[in-house]
């Protein structure tokens, strides 16, 4: 259980600034699990329930439901994971941006299935599975729109050495809008090469390519002749196809200090998107964490985001955002841990507008419960 408190100078990104909020929330987290021999598995509901004073502040209130079942053989994991979140479109700023200051809920569903066989003691084979349902809420704005995103793929890794893993996947990704005749399908290879560098060292480089087909139904009017000769105009349902292709990425470096862990990662992949498309989403990250004492647990981050439309529906490549995280968290005993945030965030709609800024901070004290002992 936590209450939490928070301050947001802009959270709606408006451009005159006059967005101010405060929020007072209270946290539940209720988690139920069981460890087997070979089999576990969790239930963990979490909910959200804030009052904010002046604009709608982020993640205000959500409730989220997540189930986890893993199974392990000798030479077999078998995982099926499924959850249900309901929340505030604010948590994302891509969608965020689209909203124009307003906010619309927004749930989602989601379930997966991996089967994981050991081939020897330096190979495994990999198949996967998942699907992704998100529904938004009464619409204020026509740019967001709900869609289904399905996912099948393959992998398989090896051990080169004792240092060197290497991984080709391989599947395809379905992507379309809700009521509407728009789809989207993917079929995509990677190679993922990971090294230990040294015991302090780490390495992941990944490359691959996105073969994307696009279909959209319109309707459009002919004119057809009947059997007397007399012209009439026809509705009819046209199928457009367009190809694209896109390239993704992945590079991270980590580096173990003694008691930090410092990090650089930079990404390129497809990501489904309530703007109608699959989008291409840059990530770069700095990140550096650690322990500053037994008890007191220090994060701060640098990341930059921008989006951008494969397929040219949509003009996404202007839109950019930068935020600077820094967080504590001390464990002032056992069961009470007291949790601080302070954020900036920028984002930049084009080059000709001006950039928003948005400074965050949050204070939450939590307090764990102990576990019950059987009888």
């Amino acid at each position: 259980m936590g209450l939490s408190a928070g301050y947001q100078s802009n959270p709606l990104f408006l451009g005159d600034g006059r967005g101010t909020s405060e929020t007072l929330a209270l946290l539940l987290n209720l988690p139920v699990s069981y460890t087997g021999q070979r089999v576990t598995c969790s239930l963990q509901p979490r909910i959200r329930a804030g009052a904010t004073h002046g604009a709608v502040a982020p993640l205000s209130d959500y409730q989220y439901v997540d189930s986890i079942w893993d199974y392990k053989g000798e030479r077999n994991e078998l995982s099926a994971n499924a959850a249900w979140h309901r929340d505030s479109t604010l948590y994302n700023q891509f969608e965020q941006s689209a909203l124009g200051g307003s906010t619309l809920h927004r749930q989602e569903n989601t379930g997966s299935l991996d089967w994981k066989h050991q081939l020897s003691e330096r190979s495994d084979f990999e198949l996967s599975a998942s699907e992704d349902q998100v529904h938004y809420g009464a619409t204020v704005t026509p740019t967001l729109n709900s869609f289904n995103y399905g996912q099948a793929g393959a992998k398989y890794a090896h051990d080169l050495s004792e240092r060197w893993r290497l991984t080709l996947e391989g599947g395809t990704t379905q992507f379309e809008l809700r009521n509407q005749s728009y789809h989207t399908g993917a079929n995509y290879a990677q190679m993922d090469l990971t090294r230990d560098l040294s015991e302090r060292w780490s390495l992941l480089l990944s490359a691959g390519i996105s073969h994307l087909k696009f279909r959209q139904t319109i309707d459009e009017l002919f004119v057809e002749t009947d059997p007397q000769g007399v012209p009439h105009l026809v509705l009819k349902k046209v199928n457009i196809y367009s190809r694209g292709s896109t390239g993704n990425y992945s590079l991270r470096v980590q580096r173990q200090f003694e008691r930090w862990q410092l990090e650089l990662s930079a990404s390129r992949a497809l990501q489904p998107s309530g703007f109608g498309t699959l989008a291409t989403q840059d990530d770069v990250t700095v990140r550096a964490s650690g322990n500053r004492t037994e008890r007191l647990v220090l994060t701060a981050a640098i990341h930059g985001s921008r989006l951008s439309d494969s397929s040219g529906r949509l003009s996404l490549g202007n839109r950019r955002y930068y935020d600077v995280n820094f967080n504590a968290d001390w464990r002032w005993t056992e069961h009470w841990t007291l949790q601080s945030q302070l954020a900036l965030y920028l984002q930049r709609y084009a080059p000709a507008q001006p950039t928003l800024s948005n400074t965050a901070i949050f204070v939450t004290l939590y307090r764990q419960f102990g576990r019950r002992s059987p009888n």
